[in-house]
């Protein structure tokens, strides 16, 4: 799946999901790389475990790309999931 966004919706974004991850998120961890960053998360939210990872490269003046791996556990029904993930912002 690609997801291209303009700014101020990559701003939305963030705000929306920002203040959720912030009371959740157990372990996170970033490390820049020679293109970009690598990101690896764990989260726990109502009983379910979620660990992410995320490869985000690009110039980051004019655009970026997101490429994000998330795998679900546990929950109400004791879920299974692996989602892949790529999205691209271009300015």
């Amino acid at each position: 799946m690609q997801h291209c966004t303009d700014e101020s919706t990559d701003k939305e974004m963030s705000s929306t999901f920002s203040p959720m991850a912030k009371g959740h998120v157990f372990e996170t961890d970033i490390q820049k790389t020679a293109t970009g960053y690598v990101s690896d998360s764990v989260c726990n939210v109502g009983g379910m475990s979620i660990t992410s990872h995320s490869d985000i490269t690009g110039d980051f003046n004019s655009a970026y790309t997101v490429k994000s791996k998330s795998h679900n556990e546990g929950g109400s029904a004791n879920l299974r999931v692996t989602r892949r993930r790529r999205s691209r912002r271009s300015g």
